[in-house]
Parts: structure tokens; sequence; C-alpha cells
């Protein structure tokens, strides 16, 4: 698939189309599921208007099931932008140059600069081509600027300049929705009032729910089934959950779930950016515990998808694991340990989910939340998974019809 998203991409624009196209920016250029998966909701919920995927840097991402992002360096600032979900109001320069590191160079890059923040922000400058203290927000320009389901559950945790730009850009949006409420309390109290919405990958069902089927019966996911003769929970966590001490809490509760429900595990990577997944962790964990489990290698976000959609629940620190499993009206159950990063989580689950299947836990009280998760109502959760994806279907549109 080309930059070009719209289902005509890479034919001249017919009369009636917008003369321009639409530029959809967002984190389309490193890996992880949740940002591959924006791109690709993005372009079919635009779609047929032409527009752009675009990043950071100009990365082809379609052998992981995402697009090609141009980057934003090479795009005119007076175009239409459309920024696409995620956390962007509180990912830093520093933070974003390293996710699109290869891994070994950002950790060597973060040993050396994590402590002089100054020299971080220097070499994060050069490496963006900004100085902007949130490169994912597109500078001001004569087009608009609209915002779909983002979010800024740390912004109160940004230092004062790089705050003051997040709240500039959300004051000067010409058509925004956020995706939890903690983000628009804190966009509140600096007097800027936007909607909520869920976060535009609810449509993963509705939009890509056949390509997801087709996938899940291919040959590797169909020998998972086979393996899994009962089922199986598939288990996303964290890089930075890689402690001994949380390693051994997360085997230890894995071991007693499994047991108990006799359902193998399948352990997955959401995104393999730095900073993100380490499937090392994984091989670790099963050489603390014996288990009856697989490590699922698969980059491409439609296997990924296929995993969550077929597994008899899923387990995850990831927010757009759980999003996607909620989608296909799947058990989830959200890992926490509260002060590591995993606000938007939180703050996610706080806004939508449902009290009758919240799915939120410590890792070391995984064990004893699943059976709430697995008992869930079918029907509950299918209402809610509709219930999402009205209401992001209906802000999407709400916010194209500023296009018109």
């Amino acid at each position: 698939m080309s930059g070009r998203s719209g289902t005509d991409a890479g034919r001249p624009a017919a009369a009636g189309r917008l003369r321009h196209p639409l530029i959809l920016f967002g984190a389309f250029d490193r890996h992880n599921l949740g940002d591959l998966l924006l791109a690709r909701v993005a372009g079919r919920l635009c779609s047929p208007r032409v527009s752009i995927a675009a990043g950071l840097r100009g990365r082809d991402q379609t052998a992981s099931g995402g697009v090609v992002a141009v980057a934003m360096s090479t795009l005119d600032a007076a175009a239409d932008v459309l920024h696409v979900g995620g956390e962007l109001l509180c990912c830093d320069a520093f933070d974003a140059a390293v996710m699109l590191q290869r891994p070994f160079d950002a950790a060597r890059i973060v040993a050396r600069l994590d402590r002089n923040r100054g020299a971080a922000e220097r070499w994060a400058s050069r490496q963006l081509g900004s100085s902007r203290h949130l490169p994912y927000l597109f500078p001001p320009g004569a087009g608009l600027r609209l915002y779909a389901g983002i979010g800024g559950s740390a912004l109160d945790r940004l230092p004062a300049p790089a705050r003051a730009e997040a709240i500039d850009a959300m004051r000067a949006a010409d058509g925004l929705w956020l995706r939890e409420a903690r983000t628009r309390q804190l966009l509140a109290s600096a007097g800027v009032a936007a909607p909520l919405a869920p976060d535009p990958v609810t449509l993963v069902a509705a939009l890509f729910g056949r390509r997801i089927v087709r996938r899940a019966a291919a040959g590797d996911l169909t020998a998972l089934r086979r393996r899994f003769g009962r089922g199986y929970l598939a288990l996303q966590l964290r890089g930075d959950w890689g402690d001994d001490a949380t390693i051994d809490a997360v085997a230890e509760q894995l071991g007693r779930a499994s047991t108990t429900t006799g359902y193998g595990v399948v352990l997955f990577c959401a995104g393999r950016a730095p900073w993100h997944d380490d499937p090392a962790l994984y091989h670790r964990l099963l050489r603390r515990r014996p288990l009856d489990a697989i490590v699922f290698d698969a980059t491409d976000i439609w296997a990924l998808c296929a995993l969550i959609a077929s597994s008899v629940a899923t387990i995850a620190t990831s927010l757009h694991a759980r999003i996607v499993a909620e989608a296909f009206a799947r058990p989830v159950l959200s890992l926490s340990r509260g002060s590591d990063g995993t606000a938007k989580l939180e703050a996610y689950v706080d806004t939508w989910a449902d009290d009758r299947m919240r799915g939120l836990a410590a890792p070391e009280q995984l064990a004893d939340a699943l059976p709430e998760v697995l008992a869930s109502s079918p029907r509950l959760r299918a209402d809610h998974a509709a219930a999402q994806a009205y209401a992001t279907r209906s802000a999407w549109q709400a916010l194209l019809r500023r296009l018109r």
C-alpha cells in the first residue's frame, strides 16, 4: 500500500473531491500495533477522499501490515492535517526520536543522554529537524488542524514549555475529540473544552473483520488452535516489566490460571519499536516456570489481531491490545502496576469500561481476576463493542464534516 490511503490511491483525484490530499498524521513510522492500526482505520474512514499518511520519518511499514508514511518535513504546512489517535499530547521530542531508532542504537543513546536533558533535547532536535517539544503535533499553518481520538493523560507532568505547546495546539484546533476523560479534565482546567469519543481502533472489527477472519484461517494460527485444543490465553507485556520480581509474579500467576482453566498461553509482542515490547522477556518468563505456552513471533498487525480475536481471553498491558479484543467482543484483562507509564490505559478503562467487566488488575492479581473476565456475558461484550464503534464512527463523521 502506498502513502496514499484512499481507495483510489495512485489515481488522479476525481471531480468533486478535495483538490489537495488530506494529511493523516501520526506515529505511523514505528512498529506498534495501535499506531499501525490507526493509520489503516483512518485511511479507510477517509476513503474515497485522497489522503497521505505521514509521520516524523518516511517509513514503509507495509511488511508489518501498516502503510507507507511520508516524512512530515516534506509536506506543505498549508495542507489540512488530521492527527490520528495516540498519546500525541505527551510524546516529547526525545521519546519520539528514540522510538524511531533501531533497538540497539536506542539503548546506547538512552544510556548516554538520559540524565542530560539539554543534550537529549539537542540530539532529538537534530534527529527530527525540529525544535518543537511535541513533534507529533503538526506545526501551525494555513490548513485545518484536526485531532481524532488523541490522548494526553500525563499532560500535567510535562515540563511547562511542552505543556503550553500542547494546550496552544488544542486551543487552536479546528476540530477535536479526545479518547478519555482524564485528558479532557486536564485541558478543561486550562480553558480548553473538547468532546469525548472512544479510540478509532474500536472500529477495527467493523472495518477489517473479514480480513482478520481470513488471516485467522492461515496456517500458523490454525496450528495454534490445534496445539491448544481447549483454547489459549493471549498474553502481552510491556518490555519494561522485565525485572525479576514482576517476571516471577506473572509466571506464577499464569501457571495458576493455565492449570485452573486448562487453557494454553500464547505470548506476543504488540510493538517492536524501542520502549515497547521485548520477546526476550517472554523466553525468560518461560524459563522461570514450565507452562503450556509458546511465543508467537509475528509482527504483522493482521496476524496479531487474528491472534487476539481467536483467543479465549487476552491479558495485556497494551491499551490497543485491549481495544482490539473488545472490538471482537472477546474477554480481556488489562494489567497495570499503576506507576510505570500505564496512565493512558487506566484513564481509558476509567472512561469507557463497563463496571460489570472492568478487567483491570495488578500482575499479582492475574489468576484471581481472570475468572470474572472469562465469565462476562457474551451479549454484554457484543453490545459494548457495538456502542463503542457507533460512538467512534459518529465522532469521525463529525470531524470530517469540518473539511467540507
